[in-house]
């Protein structure tokens, strides 16, 4: 069974492709202002999802008894 690509999203990825891009391809992945960037942007995050994690297990806790945080095996 053969597929084929539609035309205009290979004409997409052929221009992708054939650019000079810092944006694609390991070297890009690996940069360390990539890295900068997404502990720029998951250090904010961290520090306000993690009380509200937190909160919503307190409230678990109260109202069913049990530590929402454990896993109870199977």
């Amino acid at each position: 069974m053969k597929y084929e690509l539609d035309p205009a999203l290979q004409t997409r990825a052929e221009s992708f492709l054939a650019t000079n891009s810092k944006l694609k391809g390991l070297p890009y992945l690996t940069s360390p202002i990539k890295r900068g960037l997404d502990l720029l942007s998951t250090g904010p995050s961290i520090v306000i999802y993690l009380p509200v994690i937190f909160l919503l297990g307190m409230v678990i806790l109260a109202s069913d008894r049990h530590w929402p945080f454990v896993e109870l095996g199977c």
